[in-house]
């Protein structure tokens, strides 16, 4: 049913037309002028009071500890998938006997491992900064000359937070960065990219420091640098492994009159493209780090802003102009830099929020459920928007977006509760797990040793949350996967995809598996560095850029291994047009769970379901063979 297309983040502007995020504030900023000197900015404010500093040291102390314990977590899932596997071996082939792997955490190594990422980040940052863009020292007269009133605000919460001022530095780009880092005070800096101070007025780049340099203040770069750094180690394990085996792939290409030779690189090409996805895999996992401290920390540094500068509708423009350039930037580039998703947790906006917003529409706002939050670096930016906007009008000014404000709700919606369904079962599973081990030593206190065994059972604490995984995998798999019309599947229909309709369903916090069929182009990474699929978009004929999801009947690593048997691969197709048909959904950005591509004639098989399936059936195997 044709229709306008409306998902990704919309705001609601009084009286103001869609244009881009430079002359859209320029003319806000013209428009409260005309109508009323304190439109923008607040004459006097009352200060925004102070946030409950408990949760923020607990999140901190938290953030400490996973620096520590998701590294030596990740290594003993890889200890224990690998015992199992062993121990399953010698069950079904004990002629060649091999002896279980024992877990052993070297808590040492992994403790001195975090302390050396925060202890050497001011340095390791910036040398990662370096490498790809040019950076120089900027003195505060420097920046007073872009903004007076920046220097001034640095200048007082330096001073009430008896703290040095930071390094200023400047990164020779046009593409907008702006963090700051360092693990302590005395040895932080902010770095800004040429491109955002060019972007910005006066009162934005002030807001802008104000943001920065509250992280400071707060003590949350430490950790977050120290997030980075560790996550750097398998990133840049990542990108030499998958442009060390691009390099062998294309030399096999030319080697094509000695067969030997040129199988001999393919073959070095297939093993670093294997390196380069185990490194990607361990890399979003270490990822979790920063996350929850990075997310919280917004809060606390934009109340910082606000206070400072009284004026909550700066920083929502400079939210909103960061986001536009980001986008034009990743859009002109063709994929994510990888240097900018790995300083993801110190920028101020989603990447991939940005990329899927293409403008600022007139048409209302999407309300997302909080719980999509849960793997993003920042908070998103319609729910900062509603806080700041509620901030504005407290003050008296008026406000830039008419906006609802999205507070947190414990309870998630229906389209969250059908994607956590096997999560929920894992959990439930594991608190059956602790009622049977708590059964089994009350009957052993009784004398009753029937059930005295559960007792000493602890394999129930690993296997139940298996089977309750794979039982959840197996219950939502009807309502995750609504069937497609056959049309969809065809890779013979000439007529072209239908002109689509992408629905918003605000009650229901985000929507629910849509069935569609989008034509467009494919951009993303090509290479061994998308063989997972992790960095694949489709840009519609509308110009929007929807998150593509595709994957194997063995998951994600199963289209790795499709390459090594030289099957065709969709990250062939950067840059052509495409046919999709799969399941719409939306949480902080829309994405397509895809089920077919077809490309001319050629139609590529997304097996969700079947990997889904697969999911679960291994999920209950596994669980059922420890547990039992």
């Amino acid at each position: 049913m044709p229709g306008v297309v409306s998902f990704g983040c919309g705001y609601s502007i009084e009286g103001i037309r869609v244009m881009d995020a430079r002359e859209q504030s320029d003319t806000m900023v013209e428009q409260s002028k005309q109508t009323n000197p304190s439109t923008d900015r607040a004459a006097r404010w009352k200060p925004i009071p102070p946030f409950p500093s408990l949760r923020f040291y607990l999140l901190k102390a938290l953030t400490l500890f996973g620096l520590v314990g998701i590294p030596a977590g990740l290594l003993s899932s890889v200890q224990l998938a690998l015992s199992v596997a062993m121990d399953l071996k010698n069950k079904i082939l004990p002629f060649w006997y091999y002896s279980p792997i024992a877990i052993e955490i070297p808590w040492l190594f992994f403790t001195l491992l975090a302390v050396f990422a925060i202890a050497t980040s001011p340095w390791a940052i910036a040398l990662l900064i370096r490498t790809h863009h040019p950076i120089s020292t900027m003195t505060t007269s420097t920046l007073a000359q872009y903004s007076p009133e920046a220097h001034r605000i640095l200048q007082r919460i330096a001073q009430e937070s008896a703290i040095p001022l930071p390094t200023l530095v400047l990164i020779d780009s046009p593409i907008p960065i702006a963090l700051s880092y360092g693990f302590a005070p005395q040895l932080a800096t902010i770095a800004v990219s040429q491109g955002i101070l060019t972007a910005l007025d006066e009162s934005e780049i002030a807001a802008l420091y104000a943001q920065e340099f509250a992280h400071i203040a707060h003590w949350t770069t430490p950790l977050l640098s120290g997030s980075v750094v560790l996550q750097a180690m398998p990133y840049l394990a990542y990108i030499a492994a998958s442009r060390w085996g691009d390099r062998m792939a294309f030399q096999s290409k030319r080697s094509f009159r000695f067969a030997i030779f040129g199988g001999l690189l393919k073959a070095i090409a297939n093993l670093c493209g294997l390196a380069a996805s185990g490194f990607y895999g361990v890399y979003c996992g270490v990822r979790w780090t920063g996350l929850w401290l990075s997310r919280s920390r917004t809060y606390y540094s934009d109340r910082i802003v606000c206070n400072g500068t009284g004026n909550p509708n700066g920083l929502v423009k400079v939210l909103l102009k960061l986001t536009q350039a980001t986008r034009k930037a990743i859009v002109a580039n063709g994929f994510t830099p990888m240097d900018l998703e790995l300083l993801e947790p110190l920028l101020p906006i989603n990447l991939d929020e940005s990329i899927s917003t293409r403008k600022v529409k007139s048409i209302g706002a999407v309300k997302i459920d909080r719980w999509w939050e849960i793997n993003q670096s920042q908070i998103p930016i319609s729910v900062r928007f509603s806080r700041l906007m509620v901030t504005a009008r407290s003050w008296q000014i008026k406000p830039l977006f008419k906006r609802p404000e999205q507070p947190w709700n414990w309870t998630p919606s229906a389209s969250v509760r059908t994607w956590a369904k096997p999560w929920f079962w894992a959990v439930i599973s594991y608190g059956v797990a602790w009622v049977l081990w708590g059964t089994g030593w009350v009957t052993y206190l009784f004398g009753w040793n029937r059930l005295a065994w559960l007792g000493s059972d602890y394999d129930l604490f690993l296997g139940l949350p298996l089977l309750g995984f794979g039982l959840g995998t197996f219950v939502r798999f009807n309502a995750f996967f609504p069937d497609l019309p056959a049309l969809f599947l065809r890779a013979d229909d000439r007529s072209g995809p239908p002109e689509y309709l992408i629905t918003v369903n605000e009650n229901d916090n985000g929507l629910r598996p849509e069935q569609v069929m989008l034509t467009g182009t494919l951009t993303g990474r090509s290479g061994i560095a998308n063989w997972l699929a992790q960095d694949l978009w489709l840009m519609t004929d509308q110009g929007d850029y929807i998150a593509l999801h595709v994957t194997s009947k063995t998951g994600p690593f199963g289209l790795g291994l499709a390459r090594l048997l030289n099957q065709w691969s969709i990250a062939e197709c950067i840059g052509q047009s495409i046919v999709v048909s799969g399941w719409l959904r939306q949480g902080v950005i829309p994405w397509i769970d895809a089920e077919a591509v077809r490309i001319g004639s050629r139609l590529i098989r997304s097996e969700h379901q079947f990997a889904t399936v697969m999911t679960g059936a291994i999920g209950v195997a596994i669980g059922l063979y420890i547990a039992l």
